[in-house]
């Protein structure tokens, strides 16, 4: 089995797609519409900047540019871009995040396993 490239999406909710439920994947997932529920994937996840998302996130990187109602739990990095509006709390081990972005909750930072960012 090949690495994922962290470029490549195997899952996309593109702009026109509503899902209610949760949703769980073993690859890299692109939301770009609306998705309430949970969302756990063992890879990468990015929201586009028009994606409205009411749910608990699980990642292993994230890219976050729209708007997330939950708690975001990423293992590694987790990228706020300035288009980005989080209502809920982040648990992460590596944090950016872009002037002119929305966060409102708490942030935890976990130690991070790679020895090179300490």
């Amino acid at each position: 089995m090949k690495d994922k490239n962290p470029n490549e999406s195997d899952t996309i909710i593109g702009h026109s797609v509503s899902v209610e439920g949760d949703f769980l994947g073993e690859g890299n997932v692109l939301i770009e519409g609306k998705l309430k529920g949970n969302i756990k994937t063992t890879h990468n996840l990015k929201v586009g900047k028009d994606a409205e998302i009411e749910a608990n996130i699980s990642a292993e990187n994230a890219i976050i540019s729209g708007y997330v109602k939950g708690d975001i739990k990423v293992t590694n990095s987790l990228e706020v871009t300035k288009t980005a509006r989080i209502e809920g709390n982040i648990s992460c081990a590596i944090l950016s995040i872009e002037p002119g972005s929305y966060f409102q909750g708490n942030c935890q930072m976990a130690k991070n396993s790679n020895k090179e960012n300490l």
